[in-house]
């Protein structure tokens, strides 16, 4: 859903912050478990920009991370 609405928004040039969920297993940023794209949806998150979405957009939707910190397709 976060990436049709980020899809939307980007098309019509329409601000937008999105909360986003991940698996987090310290809170602070240190096991990597939260990541998406360079950024730790713990420590730097959980709402993001609009800038910082499209830094992301490739990851969003395709997958999440396991509790091994193996990538699932989702």
């Amino acid at each position: 859903m976060v990436k049709k609405v980020f899809d939307l928004a980007e098309q019509r040039k329409v601000a937008m912050e999105a909360s986003l969920e991940r698996l987090m297993r310290c809170g602070i940023g240190l096991c990597g478990s939260c990541m998406i794209g360079k950024y730790r949806v713990c420590r730097d998150g959980p709402v993001f920009t609009m800038a910082q979405l499209s830094e992301v957009k490739g990851e969003l939707g395709i997958s999440k991370l396991g509790f091994d910190g193996s990538r699932i397709d989702v």
